[in-house]
């Protein structure tokens, strides 16, 4: 039985860069070891080509059709979805994710281009949903499935991989077409690039995250090791790990770095870290090791905000955290975002000074916007300050503020952070200095001359 898994840019090439799927991958190799004829369809050029895409994943002919969604990015899946579905009317449709996972019934209530969802991880279910295709096992019995029976929307029980050591290393031949022609590609990282997730949930309870589970799993030492051979045999040179906790765990860390070093390898690794892991000894040996960046969720710089978030973390850990990653030779990126309740103009104002005063790498700056079944939107719901809710094809909800009445007035304050740090020569100047070797490839230097162009125009 063929089983086509479809992937592409909802960004239409207009974000810093293209990831790999990995994660449709990591489904393809559960399926592809059960016996089943795969193949990933990866898209990354504008929409108004797309019915390329279509037709070549009609003419593989599969009897199923797989996609994820992503919340923020429901909208586009729900456009390309609908599209797809006219080129596979014969083939079983279905959906998973972050989306599936937090609100399955509404998923298939809201996109009835889907026959079906599977909520949770999938590792095993969608081998149980293709014997399901088969014939060979009842819906009731496939984990996680979400399926329309008798007028009514059914949710299984999700599957919970407790030993994370049952599941195989991702199979990247998958994607080999797409690593040749050089589509992956980031602002801050050597072509090509590849992306790694080596551990499964997150031991923190953030307020306005979700995740599947709060449970730290993790793959062991020599399952990542395996990974990482295997991109250096497709030559890939940058490697992100998109762990959200990647040095919760420091004596697996240490671990994973003393074998990048014992075995010779030669990445520029960029990893994600939590402020209160942060540590010199660990920090230089992930140098060693060849870890060149590192990414750390700040969120804000008001200690205020970050006991609202629930962060479970201080902005002095933050103010350390940039110091020893400066310190120890690693560029430091970061995150911040506003919008949350208790936010207001000093806590903002706390924000651009700590931003200003330790001048991390900082992207854009976005107001929050409030993921179904996170802390923040079950709480804003119950007290009447969610603003409008998630569709498939609208506007993402916002939380409104006692001093905001339009959401345009919290996008003000994002924006004078935005133009703080971007207008500020200390931080440009860490930027360039941090990442100029890798800022001199043709798409980093398209996109970087945007950027120029676009702070040309007057201010809003």
């Amino acid at each position: 039985m063929k089983i086509a898994l479809v992937s592409f840019d909802a960004f239409e090439a207009r974000s810093t860069g293209y990831y790999p799927p990995i994660h449709l991958c990591t489904i393809g190799t559960a399926l592809r070891r059960a016996g089943y004829d795969v193949k990933v369809f990866d898209y990354s050029a504008p929409f108004a080509g797309m019915e390329s895409l279509f037709r070549s994943v009609a003419e593989f002919a599969p009897a199923i059709v797989g996609m994820t969604c992503f919340t923020p990015k429901m909208n586009v899946l729900g456009r390309v979805s609908r599209e797809l579905r006219r080129f596979v009317p014969e083939s079983a449709m279905v959906v998973g994710g972050p989306h599936p996972t937090a609100w399955p019934a509404w998923t298939l209530e809201h996109m009835p281009q889907f026959d079906y969802a599977i909520a949770g991880e999938a590792d095993r279910a969608v081998v149980e949903f293709a014997e399901m295709i088969e014939g060979r096992r009842e819906a009731r019995d496939v984990k996680g499935l979400v399926y329309r029976s008798a007028g009514e929307i059914k949710c299984n029980p999700r599957d919970q991989i407790d030993d994370l050591g049952i599941i195989a290393v991702t199979d990247r031949s998958f994607l080999d077409e797409y690593y040749r022609s050089g589509m992956y590609w980031d602002l801050a990282a050597r072509s090509p690039l590849d992306v790694m997730i080596s551990s499964r949930g997150c031991p923190y309870d953030c307020s306005f995250c979700f995740k599947v589970e709060r449970r730290y799993r993790y793959y062991s030492v020599d399952h990542v090791m395996a990974e990482f051979e295997d991109m250096r045999c497709r030559g890939i040179r940058s490697v992100h790990v998109q762990d959200d906790a990647f040095t919760a765990n420091q004596k697996r860390c240490l671990a994973i770095a003393d074998a990048l070093i014992a075995g010779g390898y030669r990445f520029d690794i960029k990893v994600r870290g939590r402020v209160n892991s942060a540590n010199e000894r660990l920090l230089r040996r992930l140098r060693e090791a060849g870890v060149t960046s590192i990414i750390y969720g700040f969120e804000s710089g008001s200690q205020k905000m970050l006991d609202v978030m629930n962060k479970k973390t201080t902005v002095a850990q933050n103010r350390e955290a940039v110091r020893i990653t400066k310190k120890v030779g690693l560029a430091c990126f970061g995150e911040i975002m506003i919008g949350l309740p208790g936010e207001d103009s000093q806590t903002v104002d706390e924000t651009i000074q700590f931003l200003l005063e330790t001048k991390p790498i900082i992207g854009f700056v976005p107001v929050l916007y409030p993921l179904p079944s996170t802390k923040v939107y079950e709480d804003a719901k119950l007290d009447g300050t969610l603003v409008g809710d998630w569709t498939v094809g609208g506007e993402w909800p916002w939380v409104r503020l006692p001093w905001a009445g339009e959401k345009r007035e919290i996008e003000r304050q994002a924006a004078r952070i935005n133009r703080a740090i971007q207008r500020d020569p200390g931080t440009v100047l860490y930027f360039f200095k941090s990442l100029w070797r890798k800022l001199l490839g043709r798409r980093q230097l398209r996109f970087l001359s945007r950027l120029a162009l676009s702070h040309l125009r007057p201010a809003v």
